[in-house]
């Protein structure tokens, strides 16, 4: 019981960031289709690329779990804060890089998935506004990651 209880402490805010993400996502939806249908399909593809941004950051926070597990339970401290530095330093970079991208390709990289023209535009300005911001998503995913070893 008293793992369970553990086990829970550990998932439930995990669970809650990731329910407070996707109602956010609801609520974008709802205002978006206030726009019309070009915007709406314009934010669904943008957000696909988004959903890789992401999945790449917790694959990132995932490795960090792992590496800062294995030196504390070698109690390897210097190790420990030396992990945190760089996976800090390759979030924010990766995520200066996506953001760049973003901000930079947004139209090109929505045409490239088959968004047609208007589509890309309306898309493009949502990836660019959402996507140049997303050094946020990264660093909320990583030091999560390093809170909860």
């Amino acid at each position: 019981m008293k793992e369970s209880k553990q086990l829970l402490g550990i998932a439930l805010p995990a669970m809650v960031e990731q329910f407070l993400q996707m109602l956010m996502g609801f609520v974008d939806n709802y205002l978006v289709a206030q726009l019309g249908i070009i915007a709406v399909s314009g934010v669904s593809i943008a957000n696909n690329m988004l959903a890789i941004y992401q999945a790449l950051f917790i694959a990132i926070g995932g490795a960090i779990s792992s590496l800062l597990s294995r030196h504390l339970a070698q109690k390897k401290i210097s190790k420990q804060f030396q992990s945190i530095t760089d996976a800090l330093l390759l979030t924010t970079l990766i995520s200066l890089l996506l953001g760049f991208l973003s901000i930079i390709g947004s139209k090109n990289l929505l045409s490239m998935l088959g968004a047609s023209a208007p589509v890309a535009r309306s898309g493009g300005l949502y990836l660019a506004i959402v996507g140049g911001g997303i050094i946020s998503l990264g660093l909320l995913t990583s030091l999560g990651a390093i809170v909860r070893v």
